[in-house]
């Protein structure tokens, strides 16, 4: 026998089906106003018409004073398991606000935060390790692994961080372009956003320029490659004076062609693209934002599913990893109090499991383990 699913009532979709949900009078018509139909069908996502539908259908079937029967009934939906630890390593110190987290190829948790880098070996009996990458540099991303090397990203350089039994930091560049970096899947270069939504391709060692593609007019807010390499994903900022909304552009990788163009609402902060040339992006701007999965197809990027920081019950900011086979993606809020993270279906959206106390940071291994980032353990997450 399958085991039963847990199932959660969240607090706030209680309060507000209770608002919505009155009791009715015996012998009451359940049928809505058109003008309020139309408002509610309106302002409902396609994934939650159903359930308004059926809550229409058990609302007509029940018994007069059975309102309780109905709130429960609607208020019980499925948010997906707490997340389940399979594993905390405690840390030699404690990290600060800010701190990133990559995974190597070797299966590495890299902690990078100013003047220091933590390299937390997962296999288990493992100590960490610690090495000194710079003094005094600013707050680094650390960004990808690349042929053994890991690049980070201090706001004002790029620097590439060698084999942690080396202690030694590599080439380190006091310049870099203003926008979003991205790899090349095949390890020929760096694509680097300029200040107006150009592109440039940096060599992966000495992170010089190589080529450039001409500027596209806004500034540039996310970049992405496909795993190909034949695709270069680029988000920009909504044009002033074309009057323009924000968009993610779909460029040639070998020439910058641009081969389509797909409209927002908001400005996108995260593109990634998964392994079945999915396009995952997050948009965010004056405290709301969505998380959602476009298709490429032959009219341009098609949207597949969206879901909204309400639904999720997140609050801005938020950050957006993919797993590496694209199947999980996970979400989750920087602020204090932000609702923590939830870990989505990569197909659907839907939530798969969620945890209330939010991370510094997260990352998946290769594997598809997902790696928490707490100011004194790593969590690693079944």
């Amino acid at each position: 026998m399958r085991p039963i699913p847990r199932i959660s009532i969240s607090r706030r979709a209680v309060a507000a089906l209770a608002r919505a949900i009155r009791p009715m009078r015996p012998n009451a018509s359940v049928e809505t106003p058109p003008q309020h139909r139309a408002a509610a069908e309106a302002s409902t996502t396609p994934a939650v018409r159903p359930f308004s539908r059926l809550r229409e259908r058990v609302a007509a079937l029940r018994p007069p004073g059975e309102g309780l029967l109905l709130l429960l009934l609607a208020a019980c939906h499925h948010e997906g398991a707490a997340v389940k630890a399979s594993r905390s390593i405690a840390l030699p110190a404690a990290v600060h606000a800010g701190a990133g987290l990559r995974i190597d190829g070797r299966g590495r948790a890299w902690i990078v935060e100013p003047g220091r880098a933590t390299v937390v070996d997962t296999t288990p009996n493992r100590p960490p390790s610690t090495m000194t990458v710079g003094k005094g540099v600013p707050i680094p991303a650390p960004l990808w692994d690349v042929t053994g090397r890991l690049y980070a990203d201090s706001g004002s350089a790029a620097v590439s961080l060698l084999e942690a039994a080396t202690g030694h930091a590599g080439r380190e560049r006091n310049w870099r372009p203003a926008g979003p970096l991205a790899r090349d899947p095949k390890g020929r270069w760096i694509y680097a956003a300029v200040r107006h939504g150009g592109v440039m391709g940096l060599g992966p060692v000495q992170l010089l320029p190589r080529w450039g593609w001409p500027e596209a007019g806004p500034a540039a807010t996310a970049l992405a490659v496909s795993p190909l390499g034949d695709r270069v994903y680029l988000a920009l900022a909504a044009d002033t004076v074309e009057d323009a909304d924000p968009a993610i552009r779909t460029l040639d990788a070998q020439s910058g062609r641009m081969l389509g163009t797909a409209d927002e609402d908001l400005p996108v902060r995260f593109l990634a693209v998964g392994r079945e040339e999915t396009v995952f992006g997050y948009a965010e701007g004056g405290g709301k934002g969505s998380v959602f999965a476009l298709k490429p197809g032959a009219g341009g990027l098609a949207e597949r599913w969206r879901v909204s920081l309400r639904q999720l019950e997140l609050e801005a900011p938020v950050r957006v990893r993919l797993s590496p086979r694209g199947t999980r993606l996970a979400v989750f809020s920087t602020a204090a109090d932000g609702g923590g993270l939830r870990v989505l279906d990569a197909a659907t959206g839907a939530v798969v499991s969620n945890a209330e106390k939010p991370p510094l940071d997260a990352a998946f291994d290769a594997g598809g383990r997902l790696l928490l980032l707490y100011p004194r353990e790593l969590t690693l997450v079944r």
